[in-house]
């Protein structure tokens, strides 16, 4: 039995903390055991860290890229998201730090692989995510928080279909809000290109 395991870790200039992690068993022969999404947060000035909530579980075999990405402030708030499950599809989910319950991003008609999340004034987030890999013409999506302790907007697109992206990312700018997402596009046959996009408007 093998495993895929993956951990995200992020702090605030308050120094608060934030750790998640993504864990589900594998097997060679391509069964799997269910698959968890957890979430422990220190606060500021905090010697320990609380216990760890589940946010997520389900039964189906994640697909790769499938994990969980944190994200915290300069004020301390923060935001955790992953590649979560609604119906028979897979989801880009998001939620508060400070949340038990997420909220589905992404077009749940569809299947989403998140990519990043990052957090700006305020508590403003964004999150970036695409199909997965084996997914044609796919293109990059992104769904912004207008502060702290607010749900997400809907899904925005980011950018033209590609023959294949990998790697979404995203950051924020602490002083302006202004987010600016990345991601590796195949462009031919043998040619791919770091690409950038820009949101000058604050995530409010």
């Amino acid at each position: 039995v093998e495993g895929h395991t993956q951990i995200d870790v992020a702090a605030g200039g308050d120094g608060g903390l934030a750790v998640g992690w993504f864990a589900q068993e594998l097997t060679e022969g391509g069964d799997n055991g269910p698959a968890a999404v957890r979430l422990a947060v220190r606060d500021a000035g905090g010697h320990a860290f609380h216990a760890a909530r589940t946010l997520e579980t389900f039964a189906e075999r994640a697909p790769d890229g499938a994990g969980v990405h944190v994200a915290v402030g300069a004020d301390g708030s923060g935001v955790a998201g992953w590649t979560g499950r609604q119906g028979d599809r897979f989801v880009a989910r998001a939620a508060d730090v400070r949340s038990r319950v997420g909220q589905t991003i992404s077009d749940p008609s569809g299947d989403a692989v998140l990519g990043g999340v990052a957090v700006g004034p305020g508590g403003a987030a964004v999150a970036v995510w695409v199909p997965p890999l084996d997914t044609r013409s796919p293109q990059v999506f992104a769904a912004v928080r207008p502060a702290a302790g607010q749900a997400f907007a809907g899904p925005e697109t980011v950018s033209p279909p590609y023959r294949e992206i990998a790697s979404p990312t995203v950051g924020v700018d602490p002083r302006t809000g202004a987010a600016l997402a990345a991601w590796v596009a195949r462009t031919g046959d043998r040619t791919q290109a770091i690409v950038v996009a820009s949101r000058a408007d604050r995530a409010r």
